[in-house]
């Protein structure tokens, strides 16, 4: 499989957003009709409606972040299409979430929502901090397209602040690490509660672009949250917490030498608040990925560096509910999942590596910040 498209900008927000709609023009449509097609089959809507429910999500986005609007602005005039067809791409996971917010398959293994791990400067032979994650999506044809036309974009912004991110082409932003030495990856949760808010992609997009952990951190602390996920944060000064986020609430677990995440809440006290945690059902792999990968990074223990956590992303064991997530030929295709990327950073040397498709079959390429 060849290595993702990459797409660069730099300047202004506007500016920005208008060199990847350029670049990446015929991807960004391709998902837009592709959207379209999605709902309009599955749920009877018309474009214009669609993008009716999309721009909901204009007033929290222009609220929460001015230059995050405005890069969308920009990305759309690059683009060639109107302002709500990029916010709609955006907020993808939240238009989908607010007519279903808790979809429980009949049986079988659910993987849909990726692993996340990291490694502190005690872990790691070369006294690093890594954070990495495989990113899994639902084998039916419309979430393949999504993966199929993801792409990374390097930016510079008009500080001079460098983040690398890999996303769905027309998103701001989901799982990366920027040239100050934060990493950002994300999984999905469960709670069955959702509320209009800031799309998780804007959010990402800003945690990126500070400058500090604290920072990051206070970015989930001031966006209305839509529904719930989980960010695994690390900076080069070796600290790394994972954040468990609800529309209410969220929880900061700190860890002083590896943490690992999956689908399913950690935190006795967001737990107690669940009616219902989907991650610790019994059709689930979430607890028995969280435990292999723990396992393998205890293992491993000060001696972790980028290949171990490459191995992890690769890993087959309790396949076909493993970490490289190859679906489940026993059920349908919407019931099962499949790993579409797999990503490592290295926040001290400032290299990110990524592999597009199962880590198992492609090579990661490196990208330095």
């Amino acid at each position: 499989m060849s290595p993702f498209f990459l797409a660069k900008a730099s300047g202004s927000p506007y500016e920005r957003g208008n060199q990847i709609g350029r670049q990446s023009r015929q991807r960004i449509r391709t998902l837009i009709e592709a959207e379209f097609a999605y709902y309009q089959t599955h749920h009877a809507e018309t474009a214009d409606q669609v993008l009716g429910n999309a721009r909901q999500y204009d007033p929290f986005i222009q609220e929460f972040s001015p230059k995050a609007f405005a890069e969308i602005e920009g990305m759309a005039a690059g683009v060639g299409c109107q302002v709500a067809e990029i916010v709609m791409l955006n907020s993808v996971f939240e238009l989908m979430a607010a007519r279903n917010p808790l979809v429980l398959p009949p049986g079988g293994i659910l993987t849909d929502g990726c692993t996340a791990f990291a490694a502190t400067a005690a872990a790691t032979k070369e006294g690093v901090t890594l954070v990495g994650q495989n990113l899994d999506g639902r084998c039916d044809p419309w979430h393949k397209i999504y993966h199929d036309f993801d792409y990374l974009r390097q930016i510079e912004t008009e500080e001079g602040l460098q983040y690398i991110t890999y996303a769905h082409s027309g998103l701001l932003a989901l799982a990366g690490m920027n040239s100050y030495g934060i990493g950002l990856c994300m999984n999905n949760l469960h709670a069955g509660r959702y509320q209009k808010g800031v799309p998780y992609a804007i959010i990402a997009k800003e945690m990126l672009e500070q400058t500090t952990l604290e920072e990051a951190i206070a970015v989930l602390h001031r966006a209305r949250r839509p529904g719930s996920l989980n960010f695994l944060l690390g900076d080069s000064a070796g600290r790394l917490v994972d954040i468990e986020a609800m529309p209410e609430d969220l929880e900061l677990m700190w860890a002083d030498t590896i943490t690992v995440h999956t689908n399913h809440f950690v935190s006795g006290r967001l737990r107690e608040k669940l009616e219902f945690d989907v991650g610790l059902q019994p059709w689930s792999n979430s607890c028995q990925r969280r435990e292999r990968v723990l396992t393998m990074l205890q293992t491993q223990f000060g001696q972790i560096e980028v290949d171990t956590l490459k191995n992890v992303c690769r890993d087959h064991a309790a396949y076909p509910g493993s970490v490289c997530a190859h679906g489940n030929p026993a059920l349908p295709a919407d019931q099962q999942a499949r790993t579409f990327a797999g990503m490592v950073f290295d926040l001290v040397a400032g290299k990110a590596h990524f592999v597009k498709g199962w880590p198992c079959e492609n090579e990661f390429v490196t990208y330095d910040l």
